[in-house]
């Protein structure tokens, strides 16, 4: 995967956790056309880069715990 190929993942990854539509890691990793452990390490990733996501098992989904989408977009 290139640079380009991996900011576009992680953009749309962005995308669905603000939407609260990522559904399980299964289906996150099916969306993203990648492993669950590789969705586990991009979320670790973004966690490492200071974004507060939670995973919610009643509703099903990743979610930031405060608005972080707001926060990148002055970055």
């Amino acid at each position: 995967m290139n640079y380009e190929e991996f900011l576009k993942r992680i953009i749309y990854l962005i995308e669905l956790i603000e939407k609260e539509r990522t559904g399980t890691p299964q289906e996150l990793a099916n969306k993203l056309h990648i492993s669950v452990s590789s969705v586990y390490r991009t979320i670790k990733l973004l966690k490492q880069c200071g974004l507060q996501i939670e995973y919610s098992r009643i509703r099903g989904t990743y979610y930031f715990f405060e608005s972080e989408a707001s926060k990148l977009i002055k970055i």
